[in-house]
């Protein structure tokens, strides 16, 4: 009976904790440019909100064009008083397929990460 108590203790507190821990991570509400966006002018900046507050100091944002080079000024940074809106300003854009690397840190330390691509059919800005 002991073994029991003991086992059904630990398989409610599994339970309880696990869906909290899985809903602490910051996740993409919304992206400009947008994931496969294909865009007739380069965008200046890349902007991407999350669902919650993060931590803007941990939290990034990276663009490569399609040879794997750094095309954004490595300027991320929050834009609003929530935290929850990172911005990264781009270098001028030829045309081409570009890949967006996003790192989201919460305030309550759960990192996430994902990425996505966008189109720019003309050059020069």
């Amino acid at each position: 009976m002991k073994r029991f108590l003991v086992f059904a203790g630990l398989f409610a507190a599994a339970f309880t904790t696990v869906p909290g821990a899985a809903s602490a991570h910051a996740f993409p509400e919304h992206q400009v440019p947008g994931a496969g966006a294909k865009l007739d002018r380069p965008p200046k900046v890349v902007t991407i909100r999350f669902d919650r507050a993060l931590e803007p100091a941990f939290s990034v944002l990276r663009v490569e064009n399609s040879a794997g080079s750094r095309v954004d000024a490595n300027d991320s940074h929050a834009i609003n008083d929530s935290n929850d809106t990172l911005e990264v300003t781009l270098k001028p854009l030829a045309s081409g397929q570009y890949h967006v690397f996003w790192t989201a840190v919460a305030r309550d330390g759960h990192r996430s990460h994902g990425d996505y691509m966008f189109t720019v059919r003309k050059s020069a800005r």
